[in-house]
């Protein structure tokens, strides 16, 4: 669900409050224990709880305005008044229909404004004239992939092209030029798409 909001790797949001649910229970058996232990002990302890509460502080205060996007993300279908999946007639006007998003799309990729920073389905389709539900049909339909795996590729190709370009620029500018969260990232889905990193992939290029 998350791949087919965000343009960009959401999951690390879904592992954080994980990783806070079992840092809390922790928490919770190290506070039992501490009832039959000695005082270093429960030093021990509340240095952890201080730590912890500050993970979860500052996690909560980097992440918070992101809670309503992740909410709609997880929207069943046809729960978001946007939500509307039409499966095109073979109509005129459904044709025309058709026909308009993809220019609009097309136009879209040749101003690379995928390379900006993050972005949701539902930005995207608003600045196209469409809904969530529609575009996110589309983007199957015609790219046969998921809205966020798309898009990756789309950053993937500027990369390369950047990388071949610049032989000498950073990695890590390249990454946050074409619209890459983290340097990291970045190399894990240049490696998912292209089967090896993408310093080896400039490495190969420029070697022929």
């Amino acid at each position: 669900m998350l791949d087919n909001y965000f343009s960009n790797d959401m999951h690390y949001f879904v592992r954080w409050t994980s990783r806070s649910i079992t840092l809390l229970i922790i928490s919770w058996v190290f506070a039992l224990v501490t009832l039959f232990t000695n005082v270093y002990v429960n030093l021990v302890f509340q240095a952890y709880m201080v730590t912890l509460n500050f993970y979860i502080a500052i996690n909560f205060t980097n992440f918070c305005t992101k809670y309503g996007d992740i909410a709609r993300a997880y929207l069943p279908a046809g729960e978001d008044p946007e939500d509307i999946i039409v499966k095109p007639k073979e109509t005129d006007s459904q044709t025309i229909e058709v026909h308009t998003l993809e220019q609009r799309i097309n136009t879209w990729m040749e101003a690379k404004e995928y390379v900006g920073s993050q972005f949701t389905i539902d930005e995207l389709a608003t600045k196209l004239g469409t809904n969530k539900g529609y575009l996110s049909f589309f983007i199957n339909e015609h790219f046969g992939t998921n809205f966020s795996v798309w898009v990756s590729g789309l950053r993937i190709n500027e990369a390369k092209q950047l990388m071949t370009a610049n032989p000498e620029r950073k990695m890590e500018d390249i990454a946050y030029t074409v619209g890459f969260s983290s340097p990291s990232y970045f190399s894990k889905v240049f490696a998912s798409h292209e089967g090896m990193s993408p310093t080896v992939w400039r490495r190969e290029v420029m070697s022929k």
